[in-house]
C-alpha cells in the first residue's frame, strides 16, 4: 500500500522522530539526505525545525 504525503510533511516527521531519539539536527538532515538524495533537505532547514520542536511546536 502506498500512502501519499507531502514531501516536506515527511521530512518534518522524520525531524520529529530524530528529535525524540535526541540526534543532533546536522545528523538528522544527513542521514534523511543519505536516503532521499543529496540536498533534499538543507541543515538549516532541520536546526529551524529542531528549534521549533524544542519549544513545543509540532505543526
Amino acid at each position: 500500500m502506498e500512502y501519499h504525503v507531502e514531501k516536506s510533511e515527511h521530512f518534518r516527521h522524520l525531524l520529529l522522530f530524530a528529535f525524540n531519539q535526541g540526534s543532533k539536527a546536522a545528523k538528522a538532515a544527513r542521514d534523511i539526505c543519505a536516503v532521499y538524495g543529496e540536498g533534499v533537505i538543507a541543515e538549516r532547514t532541520a536546526r529551524d525545525w529542531y528549534a521549533k520542536l524544542k519549544n513545543g511546536n509540532c505543526s
